[in-house]
């Protein structure tokens, strides 16, 4: 059998050059790297951006256990690994200390507060405020 050289017409019919009609070569190599190279970026995105739920089932973040029983007028938050007031009650402070936990306290930010939220002088940023009863 004669072989045919590249730049013979294809023997198909085609009226294409052999070389760019069924001379080319099966690589598919290229395009099946960038595919699953795709691939791990949507699954790296995807782990990503899950770990950022503000609901803590789904959340990955490591959430602080509960120390012991909890003093009166204050609940756990394992997110923020502190005692907090119990909603509906504040336990009355004769003066802030200017720190807590060696952070310094943050004062309201100017200007109105966002709806449904309020501000926590401890962590320096909004809080969801607690459901109205």
């Amino acid at each position: 059998m004669k072989k045919v050289g590249r730049n013979a017409l294809c023997h198909c019919g085609s009226g294409k050059k052999f070389k760019n009609c069924h001379g080319q070569k099966s690589g598919g190599g290229s395009q099946g790297f960038y595919l699953l190279l795709g691939v791990i970026v949507v699954l790296a995105v995807v782990v990503i951006f899950s770990s950022f739920s503000d609901d803590p089932s789904t959340s990955r973040r490591n959430f602080a256990p509960q120390p012991g029983a909890a003093p009166p007028g204050k609940v756990w938050s394992p997110e923020h690994g502190h005692w907090h007031d119990t909603p509906g009650e504040v336990t009355p402070r004769i003066q802030p200390s200017p720190q807590v936990g060696g952070k310094p306290l943050t004062p309201l930010p100017p200007g109105p507060a966002p709806a449904g939220k309020v501000w926590s002088i401890e962590h320096g940023h909004w809080h969801n405020a607690p459901p109205q009863q």
